[in-house]
């Protein structure tokens, strides 16, 4: 939890609890209601979807405002720390060294006083040589979570080692806000996937990372960083329910809105997803016309797109941040030569835009983009254990049958 004055008083540390308290209050009172409401009137509640389902969503989403509220973290950790082994019970914990300053270059290159220099992985291991490799990074919007194997989000990377189709599967604790800034996410992932080729003589063919949210994102910006840079081509992207516009809300894209406010769980704080997006993924401060509004460069849209991206500072609208951002509609080379990629989502969710630009304007360059589309789910669904498990087994079925193909 940080308070920021910008954003407002309930992040102050005095009112946080009052007002979560308060929040929570009002949903306890508010269930029963929802409950007769919804169990008289069936009309209201989506085909598949069960009481239970609607009531977890209209829950998760006033949860989920008020984090956003109070600009709080949740399930996080030091990334700096080491797990004790007694906490572990399916996976090894491993530092990487981050990639040699020679070794970067293009927006890594950037060299700035830091205590860091490797990043925690918790590794699944089969035992086996052969068999893919992943990587798999959590969501929770740059903010949340981490990639302990007792996190939440951990079951997607059991799932994917129980296929008996990977050797190894590595959870990234990826740089979060407040212990850097998405350069350093972005130089940590890249540094595993460099051990693997260079350290460990692993064929990128047989890498596939995957995401969930803003591990999506990120999964984008490794693929392109490795491309650009590199010239590596990985074997696939898992990309599920992916945030690929953070322009949006952004000041030079204010009139444009996400779909699904009634539907999804994901309630947004405008000013704070706009302050996360100017100093965390574009490292921007030099805000002239308050936070959240980015420096001159980021707060027109014309000068946005001009705007070269630099070792340490990146446009808003840079394809590194905004691949599906209207902006970059025409730009050379999106995502030419990009993964063979799988992308799952869910049609109720907030992202659904913003996904189904991405996938055509992959499948518009020639990357081979399958699409999964769980009609009446919701964001992020397969971290959901709650959720019609039905609908997640389809999901994971075909997930499967792609990776047999990688």
């Amino acid at each position: 939890m940080v308070y920021n004055k910008d954003i407002g008083i309930k992040t102050h540390p005095a009112v946080v609890p009052v007002y979560m308290a308060y929040q929570i209050s009002k949903i306890l009172a508010l269930l029963p209601v929802w409950g007769l409401a919804y169990g008289f009137s069936s009309k209201d509640r989506h085909a598949s979807w069960s009481l239970g389902h609607t009531l977890m969503i209209k829950v998760l989403r006033r949860m989920h405002r008020m984090i956003e509220a109070t600009n709080t973290t949740i399930l996080t950790r030091d990334p700096s720390s080491e797990p004790k082994r007694s906490e572990l019970k399916d996976t090894e914990f491993r530092w990487i060294k981050w990639m040699p300053e020679d070794k970067r270059t293009g927006v890594l290159d950037f060299h700035k006083e830091t205590a860091k220099d490797k990043v925690g992985t918790f590794i699944w291991k089969s035992g086996k040589e052969d068999g893919l490799v992943g990587i798999t990074l959590h969501g929770g919007g740059y903010l949340h979570l981490n990639a302990h194997e007792k996190a939440p989000t951990s079951n997607i990377p059991k799932k994917l080692f129980s296929s008996g189709l990977f050797s190894q599967v590595y959870s990234v604790e990826y740089t979060l806000v407040g212990h850097g800034y998405f350069l350093d996410a972005l130089l940590d992932v890249v540094s595993v996937i460099d051990d693997l080729i260079s350290n460990q003589g692993v064929d990128p063919s047989r890498i596939v990372v995957e995401g969930d949210s803003a591990g999506g994102h990120l999964s984008l910006a490794v693929a392109r960083y490795l491309r650009d840079e590199k010239g590596v081509k990985l074997g696939g992207l898992l990309l599920l329910s992916p945030w690929c516009d953070p322009s949006i809300g952004f000041p030079l894209m204010h009139h444009k809105e996400r779909p699904n406010s009634a539907t999804d769980y994901l309630a947004e704080a405008k000013l704070n997803r706009a302050i996360t997006v100017e100093r965390f993924m574009v490292n921007c401060d030099k805000n002239t016309s308050g936070p959240g509004s980015g420096c001159q460069g980021c707060q027109d849209e014309r000068a946005a797109m001009d705007t070269k991206d630099e070792p340490g500072h990146l446009s808003v609208l840079s394809p590194y941040i905004s691949p599906s951002a209207d902006q970059n509609e025409t730009a050379e080379r999106l995502f030419t030569d990009f993964p063979r990629t799988f992308i799952s989502y869910g049609g109720l969710e907030r992202l659904v835009d913003e996904i189904e630009t991405l996938a055509r304007r992959m499948k518009r360059d020639g990357v081979d983009c399958k699409m999964n589309l769980a009609e009446e789910g919701v964001h992020d669904i397969l971290i959901l254990t709650h959720w019609n498990e039905d609908v997640r087994k389809a999901v994971w079925e075909d997930i499967f049958s792609w990776l047999k193909e990688v």
